[in-house]
């Protein structure tokens, strides 16, 4: 990238842009996975038109290098990119395909105790971890999102841009209450598989 010392209102770039005579194209590298062999890159990126709104483009791009096969140009250019929500939902899709090819019955991150919960220390207990290893509301917000995500993947559910807002949202309360709603999910999907409620007996434990 060119003009490695220019900053921008972007909180994500890490100051690397490169310019046209049409754009300016921000990057930041996000992090680097192998598919059967290959490196693949995950990164942000946006184009800032001349005179035009930063960000307005900004996506996720997925990118092998030009040694990945069947590519025809050099270059980072194989791969795709993505919209904040459309890579939430491809992750959410691809734990769930790993967690089958593995034979997981659901996804890392659940508790071992999902309920029903009779009293608030009772759901308080499953999630201590949440306490022990926060240094702000951000990392108890990521703990109690992810266990929402784990919950909706362990079950089932297929999420929507909206209902990902409100998982969002949800993740901003107490561990011990997104706690319950977490159980509920859970042992509603798997009452659903069963087909049986929790009024039959165990299920949910």
């Amino acid at each position: 990238m060119n003009d490695r010392k220019t900053g921008c209102n972007l909180p994500w770039c890490s100051g690397e842009h490169e310019h046209t005579g049409l754009f300016i194209r921000h990057r930041a590298d996000v992090g680097v996975s192998t598919v059967q062999g290959e490196p693949l890159t995950v990164s942000l990126e946006a184009r800032e038109t001349l005179g035009g709104e930063p960000g307005v483009s900004a996506h996720v791009a997925v990118r092998w290098p030009h040694t990945a096969p069947y590519s025809e140009h050099g270059g980072m250019v194989d791969g795709m990119d993505a919209a904040a929500d459309e890579a939430d939902a491809l992750a959410e899709l691809l734990t769930l395909a790993a967690a089958r090819l593995r034979g997981d019955q659901a996804p890392a991150g659940l508790p071992a105790d999902l309920g029903p919960y009779e009293t608030e220390a009772q759901a308080a207990e499953t999630v201590r971890e949440a306490y022990g290893n926060v240094t702000d509301l951000g990392t108890m917000g990521r703990f109690n999102h992810n266990r929402l995500t784990a919950a909706c993947a362990a079950a089932g559910v297929r999420l929507g841009a909206y209902d990902r807002r409100i998982l969002a949202w949800l993740a901003g309360w107490e561990p011990e209450t997104v706690a319950v709603v977490v159980g509920l999910v859970v042992r509603a999907g798997r009452g659903a598989i069963d087909g049986r409620t929790e009024q039959d007996g165990e299920a949910g434990r």
